[in-house]
């Protein structure tokens, strides 16, 4: 086992047996759903999905090993590191409905790619002018930018975005998790300079709690520090600047930021955007290993 291996050029080693990339996954449990989940994003990211950098991978193994845990408290200690005691209370008694998913696929509102569509036939080209000129995804832009500009109903101006860990409580409670391993943080979309994905993924959120009637949501970013990346300063952007009370989590946040990258929200009330701050946490892995090692020794 783990013998048949090679290097990339950049010196990551990758394991040719998706078992041995990929810890607890078991390709004859074809019935379980995540095995499901983790064999969809196989077909389509291939051997990207396991390399040893993935957080793909790391995300599915990780989740999936709590999930399957006898005692489902464990929620409840992931709850209190990513938000607070006051929070991970609340939906302590909920714990026991909890439903786990990967890359779970969600199209944005309508509002917003109507705007968006709107906003490309009148810039043009100029809308994917921050895009870099020599890469790959300004090619693709530009292809799919002329299928916008020819009136093509079937490409939208921003495709479905995933969520990495979705977590459903009954209809109590539904969290996006967005993992990131040694990558960082997208800043801007395909023709949108100021979508990021930390705001692309607290707005599709209110959107999916709103339209599937749960009655609380949050958006959490796990991450392995929160060190002086690009995912810390939007996250500085969107709470308080101050480190010291980025993790206050029950006080209103920078809501005019969040206003102000929503543009095609402006008509909402205050309150939409002020609420939007106060549905966020921030976790690390450490955290998440620390939690599976302790439940793990727990008899069941």
């Amino acid at each position: 086992m783990f013998k048949t291996s090679f290097f990339t050029p950049s010196g990551v080693r990758i394991y040719t047996s998706v078992e041995q990339n990929i810890a607890g996954f078991d390709p004859a449990d074809t019935d379980d759903p995540q095995i499901q989940d983790i064999l969809r994003k196989y077909k389509m990211r291939g051997r990207e999905l396991m390399s040893e950098n993935s957080e793909d991978a790391l995300s599915w193994s990780t989740f999936h090993a709590l999930s399957g845990l006898a005692d489902k408290e464990w929620l409840t200690a992931l709850f209190s590191a990513a938000v607070n005691e006051q929070f991970a209370k609340k939906y302590a008694p909920h714990v026991g409905l909890a439903q786990i998913r990967f890359w779970v696929s969600h199209v944005p509102p309508g509002i917003y790619l109507q705007w968006l569509r709107n906003k490309v036939r009148q810039e043009g080209e100029a809308a994917i002018k921050h895009l870099d000129p020599c890469s790959a995804s300004r090619i693709m832009a530009s292809r799919r930018l002329q299928k916008i500009m020819q009136g093509d109903q079937s490409e939208v101006p921003e495709r479905a975005t995933e969520a990495d860990i979705e977590i459903r409580l009954g209809k109590e409670l539904i969290i996006f998790i967005e993992a990131k391993l040694f990558s960082d943080i997208s800043v801007s979309g395909t023709f949108n300079p100021v979508r990021n994905q930390v705001v692309r993924n607290m707005e599709i959120l209110e959107y999916t709690a709103q339209t599937e009637g749960f009655k609380d949501r949050r958006f959490i970013l796990l991450t392995l520090d929160r060190k002086d990346k690009i995912y810390t300063q939007v996250m500085k952007r969107y709470r308080n600047s101050d480190m010291r009370m980025l993790r206050e989590w029950d006080e209103l946040g920078d809501w005019l930021a969040v206003k102000e990258d929503l543009p095609h929200h402006a008509a909402k009330p205050d309150s939409y955007f002020q609420e939007m701050t106060l549905k966020m946490g921030w976790l690390l892995w450490s955290d998440c290993w620390k939690i599976l090692a302790h439940y793990s020794r727990r008899k069941k």
